[in-house]
């Protein structure tokens, strides 16, 4: 089964991305200039893809793909 999107979290200056199969990543906000200098409020307000493998952020105009939020990333648990 691929891993998909299942939520998305933001603590401090931190995007934690939880997949389908349990697991949590976190990377940086400054890995994602638009994300980094969104609001909270704008930050909360996204969609994640019919396929589960992206999320969009409609009012800042921001597409990630789960790769993006994975690879490279520190993982939770």
């Amino acid at each position: 089964m691929d891993k998909k999107i299942q939520k998305i979290d933001f603590i401090d200056a931190l995007i934690i991305t939880t997949t389908t199969d349990g697991k949590q990543y976190y990377r940086h906000l400054y890995d994602f200039p638009l994300l980094w200098h969104a609001t909270d409020s704008q930050r909360q307000h996204y969609a994640i893809g019919k396929w589960g493998d992206d999320v969009r952020w409609e009012e800042i105009d921001e597409d990630v793909h789960i790769s993006s939020l994975t690879r490279y990333a520190y993982n939770i648990k």
